[in-house]
């Protein structure tokens, strides 16, 4: 037997000055902070709480993804806590993680000239 739950996070609502009205959320230090935007505080809150629902799946249902580079370098998508992925290219002499994307890193590769996509098993 399941029991909704709730539970309550510590985050910071900024009110955003300068930059007309509107207001940051925050969760955690930076720069590994979670934040969102919102015209008001409770928007931004609400946008927050979405942003942090996609960490937590990330977490729990992502999986890396890899290619093989027509020059022999391997490359692994990492999940990022925001849904997008982060890129690592990984030789016998080094790994360099350059680039990010804002989509998943199931998709990372598919399109990319040059390399092929290694199937998960």
């Amino acid at each position: 037997m399941s029991t909704d739950m709730s539970i309550k996070l510590a985050v910071t609502v900024t009110k955003n000055s300068g930059r007309g009205s509107g207001y940051s959320a925050t969760y955690g230090d930076y720069p590994n902070d979670i934040w969102a935007e919102g015209a008001t505080a409770a928007e931004a809150r609400a946008n927050l709480a979405a942003k942090i629902t996609t960490a937590l799946t990330t977490i729990i249902d992502a999986k890396p993804s890899f290619a093989r580079a027509d020059d022999g370098a391997m490359w692994v998508a990492v999940p990022q806590h925001d849904g997008g992925s982060r890129h690592y290219r990984v030789t016998d002499v080094d790994a360099w993680g350059g680039t990010s994307s804002s989509g998943p890193a199931a998709e990372a590769f598919g399109t990319c000239v040059g390399m092929t996509v290694i199937p998960n098993r």
